[in-house]
């Protein structure tokens, strides 16, 4: 993948970033401190080029080796790199949060259309358990208009710079194993 296509998709990333935000403080929507419950599906998916960049950076970080063998150890389909909090319960961390896939910087903070083209709210359940009135105000405000990140909208920016690598949607791990994997040859290749 070229260093263009890579900074393209860290300023689509930034992007969203800006988009969830702002819906965040419009909404009122808030993740409890913490809280890592998403990272803990196990139906997680990417593709592997929305983590080329995190690729590269723990290739960067000389992490290539630790990574690929944590990936060939998972006995489970969640994310290798996401960290439990040993002292809370169902808290947690991504270990490369600012490398994050669209899906991880989007969910609960985004909709999804229905069959009629509706933008829909895509909330989270905890969200939901923990803050029911500001999700049902959110999700009546984003039928009304409110301007709010579509999951497959965004996904698509990111397909589109490379469509070879950005279609097809693995399980996070798999995924991840084939960007890291590509960002080793890509090394092995330029210092040939």
């Amino acid at each position: 993948m070229s260093a263009e296509i890579e900074q393209q998709i860290i300023e689509r990333f930034q992007e969203m970033d800006q988009r969830t935000q702002a819906f965040a403080e419009s909404t009122g929507i808030r993740c409890p401190a913490g809280c890592g419950r998403c990272c803990t599906s196990p139906t997680v998916e990417a593709t592997p080029l929305e983590l080329q960049p995190m690729a590269r950076e723990i290739v960067r970080r000389g992490e290539l080796l630790q990574r690929l063998e944590a990936l060939a150890q998972a006995e489970t389909s969640v994310c290798v790199l996401y960290q439990t909090d040993p002292s809370v319960s169902g808290n947690g961390r991504c270990g490369l949060y600012a490398w994050r896939p669209t899906v991880c910087r989007l969910f609960g903070f985004a909709a999804v259309r229905t069959k009629h083209g509706q933008a829909e709210l895509a909330a989270c359940y905890h969200h939901t358990e923990i803050q029911l009135e500001v999700v049902t105000t959110a999700k009546q405000s984003v039928r009304q208009g409110l301007d709010t990140p579509i999951l497959s909208e965004e996904a698509a920016k990111i397909e589109s710079l490379d469509p070879t690598w950005g279609t097809e949607r693995l399980p996070i791990n798999k995924a991840l194993k084939v960007a890291l994997e590509r960002e080793a040859l890509r090394v092995q290749f330029s210092q040939a």
